[in-house]
């Protein structure tokens, strides 16, 4: 008797097996899944969506749709509010039997939204359908979790502007509702690894939709040891106007890669400030910065522990550094400075105060200076990143340094690294008992004029020119 009831609940389970085999693998479980999706997306937007195919693998948990569709308020002969022209997702099963379900992947092909933005800052966004209609209790849209994401090609048309956009990033995790008192969205959102160009940021915020403002506050950006916080909200929808406030700590060598200028190889820097953009200005954007423990290298050019601190101006043209000032080689910098929007041409001018001569001959390679000095005067830098091009005009004068042998002389520079050329014009360099004057290029022709009353003040001169 055990033996038969055995046998029947093994046959029993073997029949169940392949009915579900036969129900995952026919049209019904397809056809319920995607009546599923189209009530889970009408519920949580409230637009009225459609599927044009679509297909589910039950091997691999894989649906694809095609010409997915979902219109808002707009009228029937407008462009909808949202068209998909592929969507690939992969399941993966977390719970069984609590029906727990998180995407693996999604791929996004060809996504268009066309946002109509009236007068009165409303919009062709639907209201949510909510289950039980109230004003006290908030109802939740959307609770997602995504392992890795890819939206390409996408196109969002709005206010008569055609802006596209990609994105790829992992762990995508994504909460929403909706709050009938208030007639506003919340939620939450972060993603790990968001690919946006060259650049590979973990993000996290916050969002709260009305009619006409969206807020971000909690703003979180990170990228290696560099991290950015910020809040802000945009502003009259068919006029938009956004304002974004951050502060943060930056990694100077991870900013300095991303304009492709390697020379920069330590330190750290703190910055706060204000964004903004609207659609007649463009964008723009002020801030302070201090800049510490700075290590810059360039061919035999070596500087470490530099300090830099500016306001910084910038909009869709150039960047302007001003009130700039930089402490090195035991002198000091103030000026200013501009760069490019595209990142490439740049130009520094400003005063030098106090530059001890040895250590700026040290960093520029001569380990054995001959005499030490301060350099004070006016300098003018500007050149290329891209190409590493570099004029630089500098007209100095030269006072004795506390401590060391007399030094005093006044030299004019131009040096022009495409050129290869450093030109002296109408220089000198004078001790109690010598004095130098020269004149020329030091790569072709340089006229040195000497007069001493002690040679062993030359030698030190004369060591380091054949030492070089």
């Amino acid at each position: 008797m055990r033996r038969r009831v055995l046998i029947g609940i093994v046959a029993l389970l073997i029949l169940l097996a392949a009915s579900a085999a036969l129900v995952l693998r026919g049209d019904w479980l397809r056809e319920a899944i995607r009546r599923r999706i189209l009530a889970e997306i009408e519920r949580s937007t409230g637009g009225a969506a459609s599927i044009g195919s679509f297909s589910f693998d039950w091997r691999r948990l894989r649906a694809e749709a095609r010409d997915l569709v979902l219109r808002g308020t707009e009228s029937p002969a407008a462009e909808p509010l949202l068209r998909v022209r592929e969507l690939a997702v992969n399941l993966k099963i977390v719970s069984f039997w609590k029906q727990q379900v998180d995407l693996a992947s999604l791929v996004v092909h060809e996504p268009a939204i066309h946002l109509i933005v009236h007068p009165d800052g409303s919009t062709n966004l639907p209201r949510p359908k909510l289950k039980e209609p109230t004003r006290n209790l908030a109802e939740t849209l959307l609770d997602l979790a995504i392992g890795a994401f890819s939206i390409e090609k996408g196109l969002l048309v709005a206010s008569g502007e055609r802006m596209p956009f990609e994105a790829r990033g992992e762990n995508l995790v994504a909460r929403f509702s909706f709050d009938p008192a208030g007639l506003q969205y919340r939620g939450e959102i972060s993603v790990k690894h968001w690919r946006a160009g060259p650049v590979s940021l973990d993000l996290d915020a916050g969002l709260r939709m009305q009619k006409n403002r969206l807020e971000v506050s909690g703003l979180k950006l990170a990228m290696g040891k560099s991290r950015l916080e910020g809040s802000g909200a945009l502003e009259d929808f068919a006029e938009p106007k956004a304002r974004l406030e951050f502060r943060g700590h930056l990694n100077v060598p991870e900013v300095a890669a991303l304009v492709k200028f390697g020379a920069l190889r330590q330190g750290t820097a703190e910055i706060a400030g204000l964004a903004r953009w609207d659609r007649s200005a463009g964008p723009s954007a002020t801030a302070s910065v201090t800049a510490g423990d700075l290590a810059l290298r360039q061919g035999r050019l070596e500087i470490r522990g530099a300090r830099v601190t500016s306001k910084v101006e910038a909009d869709s043209r150039r960047i302007r550094f001003h009130s700039l000032e930089g402490e090195a080689l035991g002198g000091r910098f103030t000026g200013r400075a501009d760069v490019d929007n595209n990142f490439t041409r740049y130009r520094l001018e400003g005063e030098l105060s106090q530059w001890n001569t040895a250590r700026v001959l040290e960093a520029a390679g001569v380990r054995s200076a001959p005499w030490t000095g301060l350099a004070s005067g006016s300098v003018q830098l500007q050149g290329d990143l891209r190409s590493r091009d570099v004029q630089a005009d500098a007209r100095l004068a030269i006072a004795p340094a506390p401590g060391s042998p007399p030094l005093e002389g006044a030299l004019n520079l131009r040096y022009g690294r495409a050129q290869g050329s450093l030109e002296l014009t109408r220089g000198y360099l004078a001790t109690p008992a010598t004095r130098l004057e020269f004149s020329g290029s030091v790569s072709s022709q340089l006229r040195v004029h000497a007069e001493s009353k002690h040679l062993d003040d030359l030698l030190p001169a004369l060591s380091l020119v054949s030492s070089e």
